[in-house]
């Protein structure tokens, strides 16, 4: 069985990824992401979100996600590596210890440092190391879409 993830959105309720169940003036997402590997097998390049199927606030592709919250727990893995797919892919966390949570609001939020150059570019993907038999993650992110 190896690795085995899903990706559940929080808000907006009922979404589905590739759908169009978001309305087109969405200002926040929150995605909850788990996985599980049953053998010492590591996640690489989880997809979490794939901007591309989201709707902002001017009814388009946001040009950003901005994050503004990150709460997690972990049991197995040594770090879990939070990235966003970009020409080179911009690290955004390296979560680690068994449970945390990271509040940018009061700063903003974490935005990326460069412009997407594609649709395809912006989306979100997990990593992980240091996978033992049955480790296991939930991890929840809120993200602001940009117009």
């Amino acid at each position: 069985m190896a690795f085995t993830s899903d990706v559940q959105y929080i808000w907006p309720p009922n979404f589905t990824e590739g759908s169009d169940t978001m309305s087109g003036t969405q200002r926040r997402i929150i995605v909850k992401a788990t996985g599980v590997s049953s053998d010492a097998t590591d996640a690489a390049d989880q997809l979490i979100v794939d901007r591309s199927d989201l709707l902002g606030p001017a009814g388009a592709v946001p040009s950003k996600l901005i994050l503004e919250q990150v709460k997690w727990t972990m049991d197995g893995y040594d770090s879990i590596l939070l990235e966003m797919d970009e020409a080179t892919d911009e690290e955004i966390l390296r979560l680690s210890g068994s449970a945390g949570h990271w509040d940018f609001r009061a700063e903003g939020g974490w935005t990326p440092v460069s412009a997407f150059a594609s649709a395809g570019d912006g989306d979100v993907f997990i990593t992980t190391t240091g996978a033992a038999a049955l480790s296991n993650y939930s991890i929840i992110l809120y993200f602001r879409l940009k117009a």
